[in-house]
């Protein structure tokens, strides 16, 4: 059940991931510099890359364990325009299509905030999703368009205690992957 439950996560992270990319008008993968400059945070595994797509597992119980994962992707696109209304229906978007791929999910996205980070703009928004079997699982999506790419971030974990401190650990070494 919860091996089933991760890899439904993940997927999840990767439509998202997908959904970003193509609203975007599609991306080229990262370069091997670029590569080199992933984030590492003490207590998570990063995970074989999928293309342009990291995944980092959480490896200890500070970070909430196995099941907290973090993803992150780099597009190439340039999304200076976005909006807090176009953040959030890319959210809405996401939301509706997370609950038509899983029967009894129920799901609520809510924005979290809008702050800035060395000087890169941060979207972050909360998806709060209740499986048909009551299982609670919270999402932390993230997105932070920078001068010369694009970086989408979605944190995953048991409660948004646990999301929003694996997203701070991680947010300090994002703006340099969108330069």
């Amino acid at each position: 059940m919860r091996e089933n439950r991760i890899r439904r996560t993940l997927f999840q992270t990767v439509v998202l991931g997908l959904l970003l990319v193509l609203w975007a008008g599609g991306t080229a993968p990262a370069s091997a510099a670029e590569s080199r400059r992933l984030p590492v945070v003490e207590g998570w595994l990063q995970m074989p890359p999928r293309g342009s797509m990291i995944i980092f597992r959480c490896q200890s119980a500070s970070c909430g364990g196995p099941d907290a994962l973090m993803t992150i992707y780099r597009h190439h696109e340039v999304l200076s325009g976005i909006t807090l209304e176009l953040f959030m229906k890319l959210q809405a978007d996401n939301n509706a299509g997370d609950i038509a791929l899983n029967p009894g999910l129920k799901s609520v996205v809510s924005l979290r905030a809008i702050s800035m980070q060395d000087g890169v703009q941060v979207f972050t928004a909360w998806q709060d999703r209740t499986y048909g079997d009551g299982t609670k699982m919270f999402a932390l999506n993230g997105l932070l368009p920078g001068p010369a790419a694009t970086v989408t971030v979605v944190a995953v974990a048991g409660s948004r205690e646990q999301v929003s401190a694996n997203f701070e650990a991680f947010l300090p070494q994002l703006p340099p992957l969108t330069r």
